[in-house]
């Protein structure tokens, strides 16, 4: 390491004296100092521990015994650690909380154009005059089958098509619960929406315009969104799509097992096309359940023709409880009738 001359020493020696407080009460680590006097004088130093080794020699924590200490520094392990940390770009979680909603009716992977009619028409049947004042539509309304990543068929229905059909959609939904708030959480088939323009059309990403919720008009239909990986908070009733966690919940007694075994609190979800149920006691005795809500789409699409075997048509009706408690009445649709 080259020897200070009494210049450069000099300067450093300002740059402490100026910056003494600051260093003293941990807003300014030595080591920021030193980065910044090499920033400020890159032509008189030829590397940042050079500086460090003159700011140490002028703090007690120097090893030199014949220069004069400027400040006494106590130095403690966490020191002048969040002066060196880079700023951190992590959001943290952004629940979403669903307030003022008693009783809340809740569907979803109805994969518009691919739905199915006779399960809704008994869904919407069954739920008048049960008190619904609050819908939520938990991910996957839309199928976007001709932006997805696999193999297309050019016969199927343009996205044109499916973005029409989502908000005529939306007019019957309005017409049925004209007053009430209606809630649609994206899930990972409305992901193909982002996932295609930052592939094809980057330049166009984030322009409001090409959103989801000005392309189908949430505002005039008065449907609130939520966004593809945020919680809903009901109560003490978490509700995720499903495709939060990544991989597939694995799922060796049912994906409602599975759920409680990623969530490990009361949760429910769709996702998996299939009505199933889990509930279990923590040491503490709090009960948990968690839930996975059937579908309302085709149950032998062409990709996947025997899926029927495993998935079911289903909603559910979730009743706000007194301190925040909750009870979810999981349904399935057999036959155009709801057990």
């Amino acid at each position: 390491m080259a020897r200070q001359s009494r210049r450069t020493t000099e300067l450093i020696l300002r740059y402490l004296e100026e910056n003494k407080e600051k260093i003293i009460s941990g807003k300014m680590s030595k080591k920021g100092l030193a980065r910044i006097i090499l920033t400020n004088h890159p032509n008189l130093f030829s590397d940042i521990e050079s500086i460090r080794s003159v700011i140490r020699n002028h703090t007690t924590t120097g090893t030199a015994r014949t220069c004069k200490k400027l400040f006494v520094f106590n130095s403690t392990p966490a020191h002048g650690l969040k002066a060196n940390i880079p700023e951190s770009r992590a959001t943290g979680a952004n629940d979403f909380v669903i307030e003022g909603v008693s009783k809340m009716l809740t569907f979803m992977d109805v994969h518009i154009p691919y739905h199915s009619v006779e399960p809704l028409e008994a869904m919407f049947m069954f739920c008048q005059g049960k008190g619904i004042d609050g819908i939520l539509i938990n991910g996957d309304l839309i199928d976007m089958y001709m932006i997805s990543r696999w193999n297309k068929d050019p016969n199927k229905a343009t996205m044109k098509e499916e973005l029409e059909m989502t908000k005529e959609f939306f007019e019957f939904l309005r017409s049925e619960y004209p007053e009430i708030p209606i809630f649609y959480k994206l899930g990972n088939h409305e992901d193909r929406w982002e996932t295609y323009l930052k592939t094809n059309a980057a330049e166009l990403y984030g322009n409001d315009f090409l959103s989801l919720e000005k392309i189908l008009d949430l505002e005039r239909f008065k449907i609130q969104l939520i966004g593809s990986k945020q919680r809903i908070k009901f109560g003490k009733l978490n509700i995720v799509h499903g495709h939060e966690f990544g991989e597939s919940i694995f799922s060796p007694v049912n994906p409602a097992r599975g759920l409680f075994l990623r969530a490990k609190c009361s949760t429910l979800c769709g996702h998996h096309h299939q009505t199933s149920e889990h509930h279990e006691n923590n040491l503490n005795s709090d009960s948990m359940a968690c839930f996975t809500v059937g579908c309302m789409c085709d149950l032998n699409p062409d990709y996947r023709p025997f899926a029927s075997t495993k998935w079911n048509h289903g909603f559910a009706i979730i009743d706000r409880l007194k301190n925040d408690g909750f009870r979810v009445n999981n349904y399935r649709v057999i036959d155009g009738q709801v057990i």
